[in-house]
């Protein structure tokens, strides 16, 4: 997962008879860092600090002939650099790199769709492409 993003961990509960149960909401979860924080009762975790392996352990508490009893399971969780999610093209970007901009240039009679795919196909169409 990439630092900013949300992932959702969950907890299977396998037992002895081999049947077995979701767990996530019941079980208390707790990251070993703070690189990736984990909310304890749900299970999302939160991409905050690049780390490889940040270690999340979900705990379940049982009874067990009267006893309590602690299930505990770990997980690693490797938080990435942020990702790319999107690219925003605006008159102030185009006119900063001396790029025409389909939206407002001369295409003003065009849908906001065709714009967008125009801008997808740009490199490949476009008179300054690198050859």
């Amino acid at each position: 997962m990439a630092v900013g993003l949300k992932l959702q961990l969950k907890a299977l509960g396998i037992y002895s008879d081999g049947t077995s149960a979701d767990l996530t909401s019941s079980a208390n979860w707790q990251p070993a860092g703070g690189d990736a924080p984990v909310d304890p009762n749900s299970g999302v975790v939160t991409g905050v600090n690049v780390n490889p392996a940040v270690a999340i352990t979900a705990t379940w508490e049982t009874f067990v002939g009267g006893v309590v009893t602690n299930v505990v399971g770990t997980t690693n969780v490797a938080v990435t650099a942020p990702v790319l999610q999107s690219i925003a093209i605006t008159p102030a970007m185009t006119d900063k790199y001396k790029i025409p901009n389909p939206c407002t240039s001369c295409h003003k009679d065009k849908t906001t769709a065709w714009a967008a795919d125009a801008m997808r196909h740009w490199p490949e169409r476009s008179a300054w492409r690198a050859e």
